[in-house]
């Protein structure tokens, strides 16, 4: 019969099994056979010659020691047996429970949800297991990705249950199904609670994480900075997740405009978790922070590092452009402009193009190259749609003529220039348009537009342009006599909020001519 085939194999292979294996083994091929051969009541007993009575107890026992021995598939069975004979002994739902457990141990999730809310149906008090099979159901619809349902049945233990010794555990993962199902605002409050009710609790540390997670995603940086913290002041085991949380700790410093502390942050993760995946994040942020400090050599290291590691990732456009700008920044224009036009051939299409135009135009600027600048900065004042670069460009288009002492193409350069949004540029354009006019000897044009620098409140303020328009244009009224209105002017610029140099040269200015008037016949 099987049951014997089976045992002869177990005794054949006995050497290399535990005897509590083997004498559960032997226990359930006896009770195979006994099953095989009885389907009476009389069939409660193993035959005489055995001298053993299958009691409900004792079946229990050899399905529990298969189940305990991760035997799932003979414990199912065994658990079954008991069911189909004896299903209204008090074992019954024990047996429903374990079988559950085997399919769940099995990774067998359908089945095991099955046999876990027919434990529920059919016994909705038990009140031992009540907590197991409501975390059970929690877990499997987590690992379904279904959060929601997951959480609903983690809440369910929590009221139901609120001494269970899986509370703790039925809160945090709540915490995470919430988390995952974008319910930011309670899961940060279930994350809240875990950290305050159960501080040395295993996942307390990643309750922490989550918080500033959640906190993150509702865009509380101070909460968040606190949660990250106080997680990475716990010395966590999982190098990955300290390692993201320096990371966004560093990235809410750089927010804050803390851009040292982010430089330090970021370097941490490079030092201590080079074999993190925030390694390329952290690379990048440590070179915008230190280029927001003025530390432009090592943020060209380290952006260099980037590219030497992820030639190919999204952010390399990003970094190479920014290298041509930090060598412009480092005044050095050769390899700005070589970093500029190696940019502006790879990345034909990106949003950072006309601004490494701008940058490539000044540098060859700077290197005297100056045909080749105005033919750059001219395709970018007439093709870019970005305003405020268009105004830059004219700008230095108009610096260019008027260096070249071409008066009226300044003019031109200078008069598109003022018309930029950007109110430092259109208040640089205009004074320099009256320079330009100037230039040409056309003082009353000159005038103008410096008077009307001058007027506009808006452009008072902004680098003292308009202070010096009305320094220059009170120049021309006393070259012409008109001391009445230099005066004006002058007075002007001694009461304004100005540098203290116009001020003093204002000041000076009155002084001269209030004497020249005294002396005057």
């Amino acid at each position: 019969m099987a049951a014997q085939r089976a045992w002869r194999r177990v005794v054949l292979s006995s050497v290399a099994m535990s005897s509590l294996v083997l004498s559960v083994m032997m226990a359930v091929m006896v009770a195979g056979a006994f099953f095989q051969a009885s389907s009476s009541s009389a069939g409660r007993c193993f035959a005489a010659q055995e001298g053993m009575v299958a009691d409900e107890n004792s079946l229990y026992s050899v399905a529990l020691g298969a189940y305990k021995d991760g035997f799932y598939d003979l414990a199912i069975d065994q658990f079954s047996h008991l069911l189909r004979l004896y299903p209204n002994s008090v074992k019954a739902p024990y047996a429903q429970f374990r079988i559950a457990e085997s399919y769940f141990k099995q990774k067998n999730y359908d089945q095991s949800l099955i046999w876990y809310q027919k434990l529920l149906d059919q016994y909705p008090q038990k009140s031992d297991l009540l907590d197991k099979t409501l975390y059970r159901l929690g877990q499997i619809y987590f690992l379904k990705k279904e959060y929601e349902k997951a959480d609903s049945f983690y809440q369910t233990l929590l009221d139901r249950c609120s001494g269970s010794r899986l509370a703790a555990d039925a809160l945090f993962w709540s915490a995470e199904s919430k988390s995952l199902a974008g319910k930011w605002k309670e899961a940060k409050e279930a994350y809240q609670q875990v950290v305050k009710n159960y501080p040395n609790y295993r996942y307390a540390a990643d309750a922490l994480y989550g918080l500033g997670m959640a906190a993150l995603k509702l865009q509380d940086d101070s909460q968040a900075l606190k949660a990250f913290q106080e997680f990475t002041a716990r010395k966590p085991q999982n190098k990955q997740q300290v390692a993201s949380a320096w990371l966004n700790i560093a990235e809410i410093e750089y927010r804050a405009g803390n851009y040292d502390r982010a430089a330090q942050h970021y370097q941490k993760i490079l030092n201590d978790y080079p074999d993190s995946s925030e390694i390329r994040l952290a690379l990048y942020g440590a070179g915008l922070s230190l280029y927001q400090v003025q530390q432009f050599s090592k943020a060209i290291a380290l952006y260099q590092q980037f590219l030497a590691k992820y030639p190919k990732d999204e952010l390399a456009e990003a970094v190479t452009f920014q290298i041509g700008v930090l060598h412009f920044k480092l005044e050095n224009y050769s390899q700005a402009a070589e970093w500029l036009e190696k940019f502006i051939r790879t990345w034909t299409k990106s949003d950072y193009l006309p601004q490494a135009s701008y940058y490539l135009a000044l540098s060859n600027q700077k290197l005297g190259k100056m045909d080749l600048a105005k033919q750059q900065f001219s395709r970018i004042a007439k093709e870019c749609k970005e305003s405020s670069l268009c105004a830059s460009a004219w700008l230095q288009l108009g610096a260019m003529a008027y260096q070249a002492g071409q008066f009226p193409e300044a003019v031109r350069a200078y008069e598109s220039a003022s018309k930029a949004s950007d109110r430092s540029v259109a208040a640089e354009a205009l004074y320099w348009l009256g320079e330009s006019w100037a230039g040409q000897k056309n003082y009353d044009q000159a005038i103008h537009v410096w008077l009307q620098l001058s007027q506009q409140q808006q452009y008072h303020g902004i680098d003292n342009w308009a202070a010096m328009a009305e320094m220059r244009a009170a120049g021309i009224y006393e070259h012409q006599g008109r001391v009445e209105k230099a005066l004006e002017l002058y007075e002007k610029v001694a009461r304004g909020k100005n540098e203290d140099q116009l001020r003093s040269a204002a000041r000076q200015r009155i002084e001269k001519l209030r004497s020249q008037i005294k002396k005057a016949p």
